[in-house]
């Protein structure tokens, strides 16, 4: 008796289809299916996003101020004056829409195999990956405060973006141990010219000053893994079936994955190699116990979320010009992350095209 096949319908069942061309298929079909596809998709751009940043449909965020106010020695019939300390400022989280364009003319749908539809569809998804990633990195690596047009959610406004804590005179709050900082020097984005133990754990000071029970993270890209391992103050992770000896080690196993993997600890803060980690940049950031560094903001509205598939003609799908993300990366806490830049004296910006 021969087997029966069970399960959905997707992209793979499309690519297998090389000779049926579109126009002979049921177009309502076709189209669910690549829904179904499309759905997949931002689950699993929902999971990597949420490991950097915040989901919100937040428009504008509220810092509070780092001024003081202090108590008054008092006896019980005193009454001593007010303060009246800042309450704050505004800062806004940006969103855009980010299209990718998949016209065709009448000529190739009526030619063109299920599968080159399927292997578009794959293609429009790694696109949407890749610029994900590409506007995270911007949003953690660039340095400079910017304004932007808010035209897509009403009343159009000007936002003031920020990035990380850049001396801008920006407020600052107050650390836990009462720590004030000074908002018109206290910088994130620190730099010097060669990786030292000293210039990391600097890095990792910043951001750990702010917090009580936070866990650091620091990542790297592959090429720097040897230079920070050879810092003063990292503990290698060994590799599985490593017996491990005497002495101060790391007890964490090293995953095989080489691509994606955490390699040790320095001072309290594992070190993550990430494929998207910048060479000669290394992020120190918050991964738990507060508020991450970024904050990721959609459309108030669930239906304009994640990546979608616009058509001409809503009641034929496939007949659409490009596909469509309206989202954002900003920075919501501004002191959850800190950049040590060892290729120079003086922090520079990276290209991110």
């Amino acid at each position: 008796m021969a087997s029966t096949k069970t399960g959905t319908y997707a992209i793979a069942d499309l690519l297998e289809n090389q000779q049926t061309t579109v126009a002979d298929l049921n177009e309502g079909e076709l189209a669910a299916a690549l829904q179904r596809e499309l759905d997949a998709h931002n689950a699993l751009t929902d999971d990597f996003v949420n490991g950097l940043a915040d989901p919100t449909t937040d428009r504008i965020r509220m810092v509070g101020s780092g001024e003081t106010t202090e108590f008054m020695e008092a006896d019980e019939f005193a009454r001593v004056p007010t303060q009246k300390p800042s309450v704050g400022a505004n800062f806004g989280l940006p969103m855009l829409k980010y299209d990718y364009a998949t016209g065709w003319t009448q000529s190739y749908f009526e030619m063109a195999s299920v599968a080159d539809f399927a292997r578009k569809a794959i293609q429009t998804q790694m696109a949407d990956l890749a610029n994900l990633l590409r506007q995270a990195k911007r949003a953690l690596y660039l340095s400079s405060n910017y304004s932007i047009t808010d035209e897509y959610q009403a009343p159009s406004v000007s936002l003031a973006v920020k990035r990380l804590a850049n001396a801008d005179s920006f407020a600052i709050p107050m650390s836990p141990n009462g720590t004030t900082f000074t908002a018109s020097s206290h910088q994130h984005y620190t730099a010097e010219n060669g990786i030292t133990a000293a210039g990391l754990l600097a890095a990792v000071n910043t951001v750990a000053e702010h917090f009580s029970g936070a866990q650091l993270e620091i990542d790297i890209n592959s090429a720097d893994a040897a230079g920070v391992a050879a810092l003063t103050g990292f503990k290698e992770y060994q590799y599985p079936g490593v017996q491990l000896g005497t002495g101060v080690v790391a007890t964490g196993r090293l995953d095989r994955n080489t691509g994606n993997r955490a390699i040790g600890l320095f001072y309290g803060a594992e070190v993550w190699v990430k494929p998207w980690a910048i060479d000669d940049y290394a992020l120190v950031r918050v991964v738990d116990g507060a508020p991450k560094p970024l904050a990721f903001r959609q459309p108030v509205e669930p239906r304009r979320r994640g990546l979608r598939l616009l058509a001409n003609l809503n009641t034929h799908p496939l007949h659409a010009d490009y596909f469509s993300r309206l989202f954002g990366f900003g920075v919501q806490n501004r002191v959850g992350a800190a950049v040590y830049y060892f290729g120079g004296g003086s922090y520079t910006d990276p290209t991110i095209a």
